[in-house]
């Protein structure tokens, strides 16, 4: 079986979701991270008591630094948002209105979400939602609403048979050769890097090529400049790369049976048979991972090689399987994945012609184990009051805009601290009128001259009065203001007639 290699995504389909087609997947474990998508999100309920009728009271949300990010009127009005970033959620309180409202209100559904949070970038994981399977590349957040389903699948090095570590410094490749190497008698393997710019040096070249027999047991350390490579193998150069970083990158060295790690490409016997048509007759050749180069096949001294290499980052791992079919390569922990390229070499007789080929020069991605993890959306929906969402956490204050309304009623409740808890947060805030005595028509809280000059200009239209204080003048209750109540209070001051005591 020919297993071919996902190619990787060009820099232009950076931060860009790519469809890729569903195979098996090793997941060892699976778990559920609750997410919330609530954001600085506060539900303002206006409450009155005593039967004070506050639906013409004109409100503003104020933050901080005394600025308006938002007005409603009353408890159950229309909510104007004077912020740039904030969101107007009112009247949402379930996910079907959720949806309608989000289709204008787009900023409430920036990216909320980081793949990178839970390694499921290219290429050591994807993401899965609504169904639909993504390579995930780039550090945008991922859009999601609380009816998507959302799965995270990568691999997880929580779970990995990890036998060592180290840390490759900046600027260095690393080429780590199994010591059973030299039981293959493969003297002639090797690798050698091609900078993908001309100012990047190293020091394996085409000219001086590091042989894989000659370090067998040992962990070569070898000078780079910051960047890709391709990795030429036998003279093979298939899509494999390395990428040597400008800063200091951890390793972790993971043990796993060859065909777990590479599933599909041996037998059991960690052999691969493959067939040849050459005329006149076809043949075939089988490969033996942890064979000898030489060796005796249909009687005619032969060969038959298959060189694989495995990398990761800066990092090659020259393994052969061990008797138990174990093997051990290195894995970054910034792309927590890992590659092996492979190829075939072969020389045979056959009735008397030799057949000998390269063939091959293909890769395949280390199948390592994975978390499966749904994400749990979690949104609360308030039942009723009014919603603005995507608050910068500060501390905010409800006040009464006419300044006659201040005068007129008590407001409690109405200062608090928004915080990025993704929790929806409430604020009860109580309106009830203040108390005003009948006849006070100037509200100093007695009765005297000064309430007889008020309702005088008032009757007169000279100064009109405001808010409550014409309830307060309504002395004989006729549901207006005139020479009668005037006459009224003016036998309260002289003492001839007392209006009853009465707070309105």
């Amino acid at each position: 079986m020919m297993l071919k290699k996902i190619a990787a995504f060009s820099a232009a389909a950076m931060m860009l979701f790519t469809t890729v087609t569903a195979s098996a997947e090793n997941i060892k474990r699976n778990i559920v991270t609750g997410v919330r998508l609530n954001k600085p999100y506060l539900n303002i309920n206006m409450q009155s008591s005593g039967g004070t009728d506050i639906s013409n009271i004109k409100f503003a949300l104020k933050n901080s630094k005394g600025e308006k990010v938002a007005t409603f009127t009353g408890k159950n009005g229309e909510l104007q948002v004077l912020d740039g970033t904030a969101v107007d959620l009112t009247g949402i309180h379930d996910v079907d209105s959720y949806k309608e409202k989000a289709r204008y209100e787009n900023r409430f559904l920036e990216p909320y979400y980081t793949g990178a949070d839970y390694k499921s970038n290219y290429p050591s994981g994807k993401i899965e939602i609504n169904g639909n399977k993504y390579y995930w590349e780039g550090d945008r957040g991922i859009d999601v609403g609380p009816d998507d389903e959302l799965y995270l699948t990568y691999n997880d090095k929580s779970i990995f048979k990890i036998v060592d570590t180290m840390t490759v410094p900046a600027n260095k490749i690393v080429i780590d050769v199994d010591k059973r190497f030299l039981q293959t008698e493969n003297e002639t393997d090797n690798c050698y890097f091609i900078p993908s710019e001309s100012s990047q040096k190293c020091g394996i070249t085409k000219d001086n090529r590091f042989i894989m027999y000659d370090h067998a047991g040992k962990r070569e350390t070898i000078s780079a400049g910051k960047g890709k490579y391709t990795i030429a193998c036998s003279d093979v150069r298939g899509a494999s790369y390395c990428y040597v970083s400008d800063h200091a990158v951890k390793y972790s060295k993971v043990r796993m049976k060859f065909n777990e790690a590479f599933p599909g490409l041996a037998d059991n016997n960690l052999k691969i048979t493959r067939q040849y048509d050459q005329s006149p007759d076809d043949f075939s050749v089988t490969y033996d991972l942890r064979g000898k180069m030489s060796t005796v096949l249909d009687s005619s001294l032969s060969y038959a090689v298959v060189s694989t290499l495995c990398y990761s980052g800066s990092v090659l791992t020259a393994f052969v399987p061990d008797s138990d079919g174990y093997v051990e390569f290195w894995v970054s922990d910034e792309a927590i994945a890992a590659e092996m390229s492979y190829s075939f070499s072969y020389f045979k007789m056959v009735d008397g012609s030799a057949r000998f080929g390269l063939d091959g020069g293909s890769s395949i991605e280390a199948d390592l184990p994975k978390t499966r993890e749904k994400i749990s959306v979690l949104m609360e929906f308030p039942e009723s009051g009014y919603c603005v969402a995507a608050l910068k956490p500060d501390k905010y204050t409800i006040v009464m805009e006419d300044k006659i309304d201040v005068r007129d009623y008590d407001i409690s409740g109405n200062s608090f601290t928004v915080t990025d808890t993704r929790k929806m947060q409430t604020a009860n805030v109580k309106v009830k009128k203040k108390s005003l005595i009948l006849g006070d028509c100037d509200r100093n809280g007695i009765i005297n001259v000064n309430d007889i000059i008020v309702l005088a200009a008032h009757v007169r239209g000279v100064r009109i009065l405001k808010g409550r204080s014409i309830v307060a003048a309504d002395v004989n209750g006729s549901n207006s203001i005139n020479v009668a109540d005037i006459t009224a209070v003016a036998a309260h001051v002289k003492g001839k007639r007392l209006i009853p005591y009465k707070e309105v």
